[in-house]
């Protein structure tokens, strides 16, 4: 019985070490530029797998750009420093209040609807506890780019100050009461510390 013929196979293409240097520092510039790894790799016809071994003999040329986190990523998978995310956070409130859907400024902010609200969840303020019932912190709906901004974060900040002052005067009353009924305690037992503090 004849042998099927499977899908034709390609021959095997050897380059040079000068070529795969030059390839490296294509696939780095296109990710400098913008574009996904994956894409870059496909419109180049090279294999993924073999990008991978180019990079772990050659490393990576001296043109690419530097991680942009520690955390190792999938391929075509970008990840943004805490800065970046900062950034991209203060860009959504001022889409926000200029009136953009969460489709178009995800679309401006290029990024997917999931990252934008992973982003929104991440950047909410916990709710601060005061007197047993949760507070949620009132968020600011000024542009950073409005010089009203500043003072107005500067406005929050004093105060949540105002309040963790407050709670810790609570505290240090309540101590100075404990403190005053254990010491007539102890000088009931020890006479002798009636007139010390």
């Amino acid at each position: 019985m004849p042998k099927k013929s499977s899908a034709k196979k390609q021959k095997r293409v050897f380059r040079s070490k000068e070529e795969i240097q030059r390839i490296l520092s294509e696939v780095s510039a296109a990710q400098a530029a913008g574009s996904m790894l994956m894409a870059t790799l496909k419109t180049l016809n090279i294999p993924y797998n073999t990008y991978s071994k180019w990079v772990k003999k050659f490393g990576k040329s001296a043109e690419s750009p530097a991680p942009v986190a520690s955390k190792k990523a999938k391929p075509g998978r970008v990840r943004y420093t805490p800065e970046q995310k900062d950034e991209m956070r203060q860009r959504d409130k001022a889409l926000k209040t200029e009136g953009k859907s969460d489709t178009q400024i995800a679309k401006i902010l290029g990024i997917a609807k999931p990252t934008l609200y992973r982003l929104r969840k991440v950047g909410k303020m916990p709710a601060i506890k005061s007197r047993g019932r949760a507070v949620a912190k009132g968020h600011i709906q000024l542009s950073p780019d409005n010089p009203m901004y500043q003072l107005a974060l500067a406005h929050e900040r004093l105060m949540a100050v105002n309040k963790q002052i407050g709670a810790l005067t609570a505290e240090r009353d309540k101590l100075t009461g404990e403190m005053e009924q254990m010491m007539k305690k102890a000088t009931a037992v020890c006479p002798g510390l009636k007139g010390k503090k």
